[in-house]
C-alpha cells in the first residue's frame, strides 16, 4: 500500500505543479509583468518538480526533508500574486501535503500542512510584483480554498493512519511467518531423529514418533497456511478482521508449540498428554473451524464422554488427522463428523465436500491412522464419493467407556 502511495503522490505532484504553473501563466497574461517575472516563475516550479521526484525516489530521511524545505521555499517565492493566482497557489499546496504523506507520521503532517495552509492564506493581501500592484482575492474565495485545503489535510492524515496501521498489521504476519519457519525448523528436527532412531530403536516405537511428529505439526501447518492465504486477502479488503486472524493464529502457534514440546517429552519416554473425551474433541473441532473457515458440523450420537487414555489418544488423532486432510488434500469446504454405537464398538466417520480422490493413496497420515487403531483391534476404512470423501474408523471399548 505504501508503494502504491508513493506512485499516487508523485503523479499528483507533477500533475498539480504543472496545473498551477498554467494558471499562472494565464494571470499574468493581462497584467504587465516583465518577462524575468515569468521566467523565474516558471524556473520556480520546474524546480519544485525535480524536488518532488526527489523526494518520492530517495528514501534517505534527510535528502527527502532537505528536498521538500527547498520545494516549500520555492513555492512560497513563486506566490507573490493574488488575486486569481490564489487558486494556482492551491494546486501547489495539495502536492505538497501529499508530500508529506509519504515520509511524516500524522502527527508530524499536521503540525507541518496546518501552517503552511495558514502561510498561503496570509499571503492573500495587496502586494507589489516587479513593479506591479495586484490586489487580495475576494474574501469567499478564501474561505471555499480553506475549506478544500482542510479536506485534503484530513484526506492524507487519514491515509497516512492506515498506512502505519497496515505496516504493524504486516509486521505482525512477517513475526508469524518466523514463528512457522521455527516451528517447521523444529518438524525437520524430529523427522530427522526419527530417521536415525531406525538403528536404535524398535520399529514400533519409531513409527509412533513418526505418527505424533505428523499428526501434531502437520495440523497446525495446514491450518496455519489457510490462515496466512486468508490474511493476505484482509490486509487489503478487511484490516479490522485482519487482527482477529492473527489472533487465532497465534493461539494455533501456542497449541502447536505446546504438542511439539509434549512430542519431546514422548520422545524423552514420556506420555503425551491428549486433551480428554468429549471436551478435547470439542475444543480442536472448534478451533479447527473458527480459524480455517471450514465449516464443520457434529452428529456426537451415543459417544462415551470419557474412554481409556490410550483409546481417547487414537480418537483425538483420527478427528484431527481427518479434517487436516480433508482441507490440505481435499480442498473441503464442508466437514460432516459423526459418531455412533454399534455392538460393543464405537464408529467415527468423516466426510467431506472435497475433490475426493480417482485413486486412494495411503500416506503417513492415514496409515498412522490404521497403526493407532490396529493397536486396540480396531480398523479404517477409506472411500471416495461423488461429492467428497469419506474416512471411517471402529474402535472396541471393551467396556472402559465413561458415560456423563
Amino acid at each position: 500500500m505504501n508503494e502504491s502511495y508513493r506512485v499516487l503522490s508523485l503523479a499528483f505532484s507533477v500533475v498539480l505543479l504543472a496545473v498551477g504553473l498554467i494558471i499562472y501563466r494565464r494571470v499574468i497574461t493581462g497584467l504587465p509583468f516583465p518577462v524575468r517575472g515569468a521566467h523565474q516563475v516558471t524556473i520556480s516550479a520546474l524546480a519544485a518538480v525535480g524536488c518532488a521526484g526527489v523526494v518520492h525516489g530517495i528514501r534517505a530521511e534527510p535528502v527527502r526533508w532537505a528536498a521538500f524545505t527547498i520545494e516549500v521555499v520555492l513555492l512560497l517565492l513563486a506566490s507573490f500574486l493574488s488575486e486569481t493566482f490564489v487558486w494556482g497557489r492551491l494546486f501547489w499546496f495539495i502536492p505538497l501535503v501529499f508530500q508529506l504523506g509519504v515520509f511524516a507520521t500524522p502527527t508530524v503532517l499536521l503540525a507541518i500542512a496546518l501552517p503552511l495552509e495558514a502561510v498561503m492564506l496570509c499571503s492573500n493581501r495587496l502586494v507589489t510584483a516587479w513593479g506591479v500592484q495586484v490586489p487580495p482575492a475576494p474574501a469567499r474565495e478564501i474561505v471555499v480554498i480553506s475549506l478544500f485545503g482542510l479536506a485534503v489535510i484530513a484526506l492524507v492524515t487519514s491515509l497516512r493512519f492506515l498506512i502505519d496501521r497496515f505496516g504493524e498489521q504486516e509486521l505482525l504476519v512477517n513475526n508469524l511467518k518466523m514463528n512457522i519457519v521455527k516451528l517447521t525448523n523444529a518438524n525437520y528436527a524430529f523427522q530427522k531423529y526419527a530417521t536415525n532412531a531406525e538403528e536404535s530403536a524398535r520399529k514400533g516405537e519409531r513409527l509412533a514418533i513418526t505418527r505424533e511428529i505428523h499428526d501434531v505439526v502437520g495440523y497446525t501447518m495446514t491450518t496455519l497456511r489457510m490462515m496466512l492465504e486468508a490474511g493476505k486477502d484482509m490486509i487489503a479488503n478487511s484490516p479490522m478482521k485482519l487482527e482477529i486472524q492473527l489472533e487465532n493464529a497465534l493461539q494455533i502457534v501456542n497449541s502447536g508449540y505446546g504438542e511439539v514440546r509434549d512430542a519431546l517429552y514422548l520422545l524423552r519416554g514420556h506420555e503425551t498428554e491428549i486433551p480428554a473425551g468429549v471436551p478435547g474433541l470439542k475444543a480442536i473441532i472448534d478451533l479447527f473451524s473458527s480459524t480455517t473457515g471450514v465449516v464443520v458440523s457434529v452428529h456426537w450420537g451415543e459417544i462415551p464422554w470419557h474412554m481409556a487414555s490410550p483409546e481417547e489418544s487414537a480418537l483425538y488423532r483420527f478427528v484431527q488427522e481427518g479434517m487436516s486432510n480433508a482441507l490440505s488434500h481435499g480442498n473441503a469446504t464442508e466437514i460432516r463428523i459423526a459418531f455412533r454405537r454399534e455392538g460393543d464398538a464405537l464408529v467415527a466417520s468423516i466426510a467431506d465436500n472435497g475433490v475426493g480422490a480417482d485413486q486412494i493413496i495411503e500416506g503417513i497420515g492415514i496409515s498412522g491412522m490404521k497403526e493407532r487403531l490396529d493397536a486396540f483391534g480396531g480398523s479404517v476404512t477409506t472411500q471416495t464419493m461423488r461429492n467428497g470423501f469419506l474416512v471411517t474408523a471402529r474402535l472396541p471399548l471393551n467396556g472402559n467407556e465413561v458415560t456423563r
